[in-house]
């Protein structure tokens, strides 16, 4: 059957198993096994072309600025940082506002990513969120570390609301959406499947990691050298973006393997 030789592979098995044995089935399987060997075969060739192994990077990598840009710190502890900055509004609707203007946004990324293309909202995304992130850190510095009185901590509580806003804003423009693009788009159709699984279940590995251990970092360091980290890892995005991805806007898929092939 690997031959192609379907009647030849049907007469032997009803040589072997007899005339009033429905062979139909175990055909079935057999065919099944063939063709599931081949997709291996050649998920096993492909994944080790240029282009596979770059967007395999590219897309890994990506997962880590999304995760380690601090997304899940600021969602899960929106309500303690507001509470820190002593807003009069209740912490309740600090988080509804920002879910309000995280929906809003994302109604219009759609139209901004096919508008102004993946790689200059990555590099706009991964530097506003470096910059809501070092707004936050300062604030804590100012806070935590006793460079203020009471009365100028409070002149400055917009800095985290304004720094919360805007790290979710630019979150949804690009390093949101666009990692989770890139798996659709870069990949090779024989290892697409199994290369966007691994890159996804990645993802919610950091996501944990995040979860877990972002308070035992935060006490440990610091809220405000915290965020910094953030910051710092969010500004080297733009670098990685600027340098390693290819912008697949407007791109066939031939067009985006010869980039990513370097020719």
């Amino acid at each position: 059957m690997r031959k192609g030789k379907q009647g030849k592979a049907e007469k032997s098995l009803e040589r072997l198993r007899g005339k009033d044995y429905d062979i139909r089935g175990e055909l079935q399987a057999i065919q099944a096994a063939i063709d599931q060997e081949k997709q291996m075969a050649g998920f096993k060739v492909a994944i080790k072309t240029k282009a596979a192994k770059k967007a395999t990077v590219i897309c890994f990598t990506l997962m880590v600025y999304q995760q380690f840009c601090g997304i899940n710190a600021v969602t899960f502890y929106t309500q303690e940082i507001f509470l820190a900055a002593g807003s009069d509004l209740e912490p309740h609707w600090c988080v509804i506002i920002l879910g309000i203007v995280q929906v809003v946004v994302t109604l219009c990324v759609s139209w901004a990513i096919e508008k102004a293309g993946r790689k200059i909202l990555l590099m706009v995304s991964c530097g506003l969120m470096a910059l809501a992130s070092a707004m936050i850190g300062l604030f804590f510095t100012f806070k935590n570390r006793n460079l203020m009185d009471e009365d100028g901590v409070k002149s400055i509580g917009f800095l985290p609301i304004i720094g919360v806003n805007l790290f979710i804003i630019a979150f949804s423009i690009g390093l949101g959406p666009i990692p989770w693009m890139a798996s659709s788009e870069i990949f090779p159709p024989e290892v697409k499947s199994k290369c966007s699984s691994a890159a996804a279940t990645f993802n919610w590995f950091l996501a944990f990691l995040v979860a877990r251990f972002y308070l035992n970092l935060a006490n440990a360091i610091g809220n405000d050298v915290t965020f910094f980290i953030f910051a710092a890892i969010a500004g080297s995005g733009i670098f990685f973006t600027l340098f390693v991805i290819p912008e697949t806007k407007a791109k066939t898929f031939e067009q985006i393997v010869a980039e990513l092939e370097g020719k």
